[in-house]
Protein backbone atom coordinates (compact mmCIF):
# COMPACT_ATOMS: atom_id res chain seq x y z
CA UNK A 1 0.00 0.00 0.00
CA UNK A 2 1.60 3.28 -1.02
CA UNK A 3 0.93 6.20 1.59
CA UNK A 4 1.40 9.85 0.29
CA UNK A 5 4.44 11.80 2.14
CA UNK A 6 2.37 14.65 2.74
CA UNK A 7 -0.20 12.32 4.61
CA UNK A 8 2.42 10.94 6.63
CA UNK A 9 3.76 14.01 7.60
CA UNK A 10 0.35 15.76 8.44
CA UNK A 11 0.12 12.93 10.27
CA UNK A 12 3.16 12.71 12.43
CA UNK A 13 2.83 16.72 13.32
CA UNK A 14 -0.57 15.90 14.34
CA UNK A 15 0.59 13.26 16.89
CA UNK A 16 3.27 15.35 17.98
CA UNK A 17 0.43 18.04 18.83
CA UNK A 18 -1.70 15.13 20.28
CA UNK A 19 0.44 14.98 23.37
CA UNK A 20 -0.34 18.05 25.98
CA UNK A 21 3.35 18.77 26.71
CA UNK A 22 3.80 19.99 22.75
CA UNK A 23 0.26 21.39 22.10
CA UNK A 24 1.21 24.97 23.14
CA UNK A 25 4.55 24.40 21.71
CA UNK A 26 6.64 24.79 18.56
CA UNK A 27 7.56 21.49 16.54
CA UNK A 28 11.31 20.94 15.30
CA UNK A 29 11.36 19.30 11.96
CA UNK A 30 14.05 18.51 9.66
CA UNK A 31 12.97 18.59 6.09
CA UNK A 32 15.54 17.47 3.23
CA UNK A 33 15.17 18.58 -0.28
CA UNK A 34 14.49 17.27 -3.55
CA UNK A 35 17.76 16.76 -5.37
CA UNK A 36 19.13 20.28 -6.56
CA UNK A 37 15.52 21.69 -4.99
CA UNK A 38 16.76 23.20 -2.01
CA UNK A 39 16.87 26.91 -3.22
CA UNK A 40 13.24 26.07 -4.46
CA UNK A 41 12.00 24.62 -0.87
CA UNK A 42 13.62 27.50 0.88
CA UNK A 43 11.65 29.87 -1.22
CA UNK A 44 8.71 28.01 -0.51
CA UNK A 45 9.45 28.66 3.60
CA UNK A 46 10.29 31.71 3.28
CA UNK A 47 7.10 32.67 0.93
CA UNK A 48 4.63 30.06 3.93
CA UNK A 49 6.38 32.66 6.77
CA UNK A 50 7.85 29.04 8.16
CA UNK A 51 10.91 29.95 10.67
CA UNK A 52 14.11 27.92 8.97
CA UNK A 53 15.94 27.24 12.43
CA UNK A 54 18.77 25.94 10.29
CA UNK A 55 20.41 25.19 7.00
CA UNK A 56 22.61 22.68 5.86
CA UNK A 57 23.14 23.56 2.64
CA UNK A 58 25.60 21.29 2.04
CA UNK A 59 22.51 18.12 2.60
CA UNK A 60 20.01 20.24 1.07
CA UNK A 61 18.24 20.25 4.53
CA UNK A 62 16.36 22.72 6.76
CA UNK A 63 16.10 22.61 10.26
CA UNK A 64 12.26 24.46 10.59
CA UNK A 65 9.68 25.34 13.67
CA UNK A 66 6.55 25.26 13.31
CA UNK A 67 3.07 25.32 15.29
CA UNK A 68 -0.73 24.31 14.59
CA UNK A 69 -1.30 27.32 12.32
CA UNK A 70 1.46 26.43 10.09
CA UNK A 71 0.52 23.02 9.78
CA UNK A 72 -1.56 23.13 6.32
CA UNK A 73 1.16 25.29 5.16
CA UNK A 74 3.80 22.46 5.48
CA UNK A 75 1.47 19.75 3.96
CA UNK A 76 1.28 22.00 0.75
CA UNK A 77 5.27 21.79 0.44
CA UNK A 78 6.58 20.60 -3.38
CA UNK A 79 10.11 19.99 -3.03
CA UNK A 80 10.63 18.18 -0.14
CA UNK A 81 12.15 14.99 -0.20
CA UNK A 82 11.99 13.29 3.36
CA UNK A 83 11.41 14.30 6.91
CA UNK A 84 11.44 13.69 10.15
CA UNK A 85 11.52 15.00 14.03
CA UNK A 86 14.63 17.22 14.56
CA UNK A 87 15.17 15.07 18.16
CA UNK A 88 16.79 16.85 21.39
CA UNK A 89 19.91 15.97 22.04
CA UNK A 90 22.22 16.88 25.77
CA UNK A 91 25.42 16.57 26.85
CA UNK A 92 26.46 13.30 28.23
CA UNK A 93 26.41 14.69 31.48
CA UNK A 94 23.82 15.55 34.19
CA UNK A 95 25.87 18.66 35.67
CA UNK A 96 28.32 18.94 38.41
CA UNK A 97 27.61 16.48 41.32
CA UNK A 98 28.36 17.59 45.04
CA UNK A 99 30.76 15.20 47.20
CA UNK A 100 30.04 15.39 50.54
CA UNK A 101 32.85 14.06 52.73
CA UNK A 102 32.13 11.41 55.36
CA UNK A 103 34.05 13.53 58.05
CA UNK A 104 30.67 15.86 57.87
CA UNK A 105 28.56 13.57 59.57
CA UNK A 106 31.07 12.13 62.25
CA UNK A 107 32.01 15.35 63.38
CA UNK A 108 28.09 16.20 63.60
CA UNK A 109 29.19 18.83 62.07
CA UNK A 110 25.67 18.60 59.89
CA UNK A 111 23.53 18.82 63.27
CA UNK A 112 24.63 21.84 64.15
CA UNK A 113 24.11 25.52 62.55
CA UNK A 114 27.26 28.19 62.49
CA UNK A 115 25.67 31.03 64.74
CA UNK A 116 28.91 33.74 63.29
CA UNK A 117 31.18 35.84 64.89
CA UNK A 118 34.48 33.73 64.15
CA UNK A 119 37.15 34.13 62.00
CA UNK A 120 39.13 30.97 61.14
CA UNK A 121 42.97 31.87 60.03
CA UNK A 122 44.70 28.98 58.43
CA UNK A 123 48.73 28.96 58.20
CA UNK A 124 49.69 27.32 55.08
CA UNK A 125 50.66 26.93 51.77
CA UNK A 126 48.38 29.44 50.34
CA UNK A 127 44.82 29.37 49.15
CA UNK A 128 43.57 29.09 45.76
CA UNK A 129 41.03 32.46 45.88
CA UNK A 130 39.85 31.41 42.23
CA UNK A 131 38.16 28.26 43.41
CA UNK A 132 34.71 28.44 42.12
CA UNK A 133 33.99 25.85 45.60
CA UNK A 134 35.63 28.34 47.75
CA UNK A 135 34.86 31.89 49.18
CA UNK A 136 35.90 34.64 48.22
CA UNK A 137 34.31 37.57 50.18
CA UNK A 138 35.23 37.46 53.83
CA UNK A 139 38.65 36.17 53.09
CA UNK A 140 42.33 38.28 53.19
CA UNK A 141 45.66 36.92 53.92
CA UNK A 142 49.12 38.08 54.49
CA UNK A 143 52.45 36.22 53.16
CA UNK A 144 54.72 35.50 55.79
CA UNK A 145 58.81 34.58 55.34
CA UNK A 146 59.12 35.10 51.54
CA UNK A 147 56.67 31.91 50.47
CA UNK A 148 54.86 33.47 48.05
CA UNK A 149 51.74 35.64 47.51
CA UNK A 150 48.14 34.02 50.00
CA UNK A 151 45.66 33.91 47.22
CA UNK A 152 47.75 31.54 45.35
CA UNK A 153 48.34 27.94 46.50
CA UNK A 154 50.60 25.46 44.05
CA UNK A 155 51.52 23.20 46.55
CA UNK A 156 47.44 22.77 46.78
CA UNK A 157 47.74 21.58 50.70
CA UNK A 158 46.24 24.86 52.19
CA UNK A 159 43.47 24.82 49.74
CA UNK A 160 42.58 21.25 50.77
CA UNK A 161 42.90 22.50 54.24
CA UNK A 162 40.61 25.86 53.93
CA UNK A 163 37.67 23.19 51.59
CA UNK A 164 37.12 21.30 54.73
CA UNK A 165 36.44 24.29 57.05
CA UNK A 166 34.38 26.35 54.56
CA UNK A 167 33.92 24.43 50.59
CA UNK A 168 30.72 26.43 49.42
CA UNK A 169 27.41 24.30 49.39
CA UNK A 170 26.34 24.80 45.83
CA UNK A 171 25.53 21.36 44.14
CA UNK A 172 29.21 20.67 43.09
CA UNK A 173 32.75 20.06 44.01
CA UNK A 174 32.28 19.52 47.91
CA UNK A 175 31.04 20.81 51.34
CA UNK A 176 32.72 22.21 54.66
CA UNK A 177 31.79 22.81 57.81
CA UNK A 178 30.47 25.88 57.56
CA UNK A 179 29.68 25.96 53.72
CA UNK A 180 27.30 29.04 53.17
CA UNK A 181 29.91 32.21 52.62
CA UNK A 182 29.19 33.36 56.33
CA UNK A 183 32.66 32.75 58.01
CA UNK A 184 35.42 34.55 57.79
CA UNK A 185 39.02 33.59 56.80
CA UNK A 186 42.29 34.78 57.14
CA UNK A 187 45.31 33.14 55.44
CA UNK A 188 48.41 32.90 55.84
CA UNK A 189 51.26 31.37 53.67
CA UNK A 190 54.20 30.11 55.16
CA UNK A 191 54.89 27.05 52.90
CA UNK A 192 56.67 27.54 49.39
CA UNK A 193 55.00 26.19 46.10
CA UNK A 194 56.83 22.82 46.00
CA UNK A 195 56.08 22.10 50.13
CA UNK A 196 59.61 23.16 51.13
CA UNK A 197 60.47 23.61 54.87
CA UNK A 198 59.41 26.58 56.94
CA UNK A 199 60.67 27.31 60.40
CA UNK A 200 59.73 28.25 63.60
CA UNK A 201 60.24 31.57 63.61
CA UNK A 202 57.76 31.76 60.62
CA UNK A 203 55.10 30.02 62.26
CA UNK A 204 55.76 32.56 65.00
CA UNK A 205 55.14 35.35 62.67
CA UNK A 206 51.84 33.54 60.89
CA UNK A 207 50.76 33.19 64.44
CA UNK A 208 50.90 37.09 65.26
CA UNK A 209 49.67 38.01 62.12
CA UNK A 210 46.30 35.77 62.93
CA UNK A 211 45.94 37.45 66.17
CA UNK A 212 46.49 40.99 64.16
CA UNK A 213 43.96 40.08 61.72
CA UNK A 214 41.25 39.43 64.26
CA UNK A 215 41.50 35.82 64.25
CA UNK A 216 39.51 33.79 66.82
CA UNK A 217 40.66 30.32 65.75
CA UNK A 218 43.56 28.95 64.45
CA UNK A 219 44.36 25.91 62.21
CA UNK A 220 48.07 24.73 61.59
CA UNK A 221 47.93 21.25 59.99
CA UNK A 222 51.94 21.40 60.26
CA UNK A 223 54.66 20.27 62.79
CA UNK A 224 57.82 18.91 63.13
CA UNK A 225 59.96 17.08 66.33
CA UNK A 226 61.25 19.45 68.02
CA UNK A 227 59.72 22.48 70.11
CA UNK A 228 60.91 25.86 69.81
CA UNK A 229 60.97 28.80 72.48
CA UNK A 230 60.31 31.32 70.17
CA UNK A 231 57.06 29.09 68.83
CA UNK A 232 55.96 28.64 72.40
CA UNK A 233 55.78 31.61 73.68
CA UNK A 234 54.02 33.60 70.39
CA UNK A 235 51.36 30.55 71.29
CA UNK A 236 51.46 31.26 74.66
CA UNK A 237 50.61 35.14 73.66
CA UNK A 238 47.94 34.13 71.36
CA UNK A 239 46.08 31.62 73.94
CA UNK A 240 46.16 34.81 76.75
CA UNK A 241 44.08 36.57 73.98
CA UNK A 242 41.10 33.07 74.07
CA UNK A 243 42.34 32.36 70.65
CA UNK A 244 41.39 28.57 69.96
CA UNK A 245 44.49 26.91 68.61
CA UNK A 246 44.73 23.41 66.47
CA UNK A 247 47.03 21.60 65.42
CA UNK A 248 48.03 17.89 63.71
CA UNK A 249 49.25 15.67 65.91
CA UNK A 250 51.90 14.34 63.38
CA UNK A 251 51.91 12.03 60.24
CA UNK A 252 55.30 10.02 61.55
CA UNK A 253 52.90 7.55 63.05
CA UNK A 254 55.06 7.42 66.25
CA UNK A 255 54.50 7.73 69.98
CA UNK A 256 56.45 10.22 70.00
CA UNK A 257 55.67 14.10 70.55
CA UNK A 258 55.05 16.78 67.25
CA UNK A 259 54.98 20.41 67.79
CA UNK A 260 53.03 22.93 67.82
CA UNK A 261 50.42 20.07 68.45
CA UNK A 262 51.85 19.41 71.56
CA UNK A 263 52.37 22.60 73.13
CA UNK A 264 49.63 22.61 76.19
CA UNK A 265 48.68 25.69 74.67
CA UNK A 266 47.47 24.00 71.09
CA UNK A 267 44.86 21.26 70.92
CA UNK A 268 46.85 18.13 69.29
CA UNK A 269 44.27 16.34 67.17
CA UNK A 270 44.91 12.51 65.33
CA UNK A 271 43.35 10.98 62.69
CA UNK A 272 41.13 8.29 62.62
CA UNK A 273 39.49 6.72 59.59
CA UNK A 274 36.15 6.08 58.11
CA UNK A 275 35.54 3.76 60.63
CA UNK A 276 36.66 5.56 63.48
CA UNK A 277 39.82 3.42 63.78
CA UNK A 278 43.26 4.67 64.41
CA UNK A 279 44.95 6.09 60.91
CA UNK A 280 48.36 4.06 61.31
CA UNK A 281 50.33 7.10 60.35
CA UNK A 282 49.13 9.24 62.96
CA UNK A 283 50.88 10.09 66.47
CA UNK A 284 50.21 8.43 69.51
CA UNK A 285 51.48 10.60 71.63
CA UNK A 286 49.91 11.69 75.46
CA UNK A 287 49.03 15.16 74.46
CA UNK A 288 46.87 14.30 71.71
CA UNK A 289 43.36 15.05 72.88
CA UNK A 290 41.02 14.80 69.90
CA UNK A 291 40.33 12.64 67.25
CA UNK A 292 39.01 13.91 63.53
CA UNK A 293 38.35 12.25 60.32
CA UNK A 294 41.78 12.19 58.62
CA UNK A 295 42.30 9.23 56.09
CA UNK A 296 40.82 9.57 52.15
CA UNK A 297 39.41 13.29 52.80
CA UNK A 298 37.74 14.38 49.63
CA UNK A 299 38.10 18.58 49.81
CA UNK A 300 38.99 21.41 47.26
CA UNK A 301 42.62 21.23 45.58
CA UNK A 302 43.72 24.01 42.79
CA UNK A 303 42.00 23.07 39.68
CA UNK A 304 45.07 22.40 38.25
CA UNK A 305 45.73 18.91 40.65
CA UNK A 306 41.89 17.60 40.26
CA UNK A 307 41.95 14.14 41.14
CA UNK A 308 38.00 13.63 41.64
CA UNK A 309 35.80 13.02 38.46
CA UNK A 310 32.01 11.87 37.62
CA UNK A 311 31.27 9.52 34.76
CA UNK A 312 27.93 9.21 33.19
CA UNK A 313 28.31 5.43 32.39
CA UNK A 314 24.72 4.44 30.38
CA UNK A 315 23.14 7.12 31.62
CA UNK A 316 22.94 6.03 34.94
CA UNK A 317 26.11 8.52 37.10
CA UNK A 318 28.33 6.94 38.68
CA UNK A 319 31.30 8.49 40.64
CA UNK A 320 35.01 7.02 40.28
CA UNK A 321 37.63 8.20 41.92
CA UNK A 322 41.39 8.73 39.66
CA UNK A 323 44.90 10.38 40.78
CA UNK A 324 45.70 13.07 37.60
CA UNK A 325 48.92 14.01 37.06
CA UNK A 326 50.04 17.73 38.39
CA UNK A 327 49.37 20.14 35.75
CA UNK A 328 46.75 18.38 33.92
CA UNK A 329 44.14 20.59 31.86
CA UNK A 330 40.74 21.41 33.55
CA UNK A 331 38.04 20.48 31.44
CA UNK A 332 35.02 18.14 30.02
CA UNK A 333 35.04 15.61 27.45
CA UNK A 334 32.50 12.78 26.45
CA UNK A 335 33.37 9.65 24.94
CA UNK A 336 33.63 5.44 25.48
CA UNK A 337 34.29 4.53 28.88
CA UNK A 338 36.75 1.00 28.50
CA UNK A 339 37.92 -1.01 31.53
CA UNK A 340 41.83 -1.40 30.75
CA UNK A 341 42.32 -3.31 33.68
CA UNK A 342 45.76 -2.35 35.28
CA UNK A 343 46.89 -1.86 31.92
CA UNK A 344 49.27 -4.54 31.89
Amino acid sequence: MMINKKTVLAASIALAYSFPSLADQSMRIVLEANSNKASALKSELLSNNIKIEKELSSLESFAISIDKTQLANVTGLTNVKTFYPDVPRKLMSEGASQYIPYGLSMVQADQVQYQGGQKVCVIDSGYALEHPDLPSAGVTGSDDGGAGVWYQDPFGHGTHVAGTIAAIDNEFGTTGIVDDHSLDMHIVRVFAGNGSWAYASDLAGAIDECQQAGSTVISMSLGGKYSSPIEEKALDKVARANILMVAAAGNAGEALHSYPASYDSVISVAAVDSTKNHAIFSQRSSQIELAAPGVNIFSTVPVDRARFSKFNVTQDTINFQYYGMDGSRFGTVTGELVDCGLGT
